[in-house]
């Protein structure tokens, strides 16, 4: 009883958890992405 009541904490956490951390790695690619986008603007201008 008790492990299956941990079984469902760590569901709901993971359920509740994957949508901010899809979130967060989603504003981390467009943060890098962008990051990459302007170096690759800079090392144009400079050739």
């Amino acid at each position: 009883m008790l492990k299956r009541l941990e079984n469902k904490k760590i569901q709901v956490f993971f359920t509740f958890g994957s949508k901010n951390a899809i979130i967060l790695y989603i504003s981390l690619l467009d943060k890098i992405l962008t990051e990459i986008s302007l170096i690759k603007i800079k090392t144009e201008i400079m050739f």
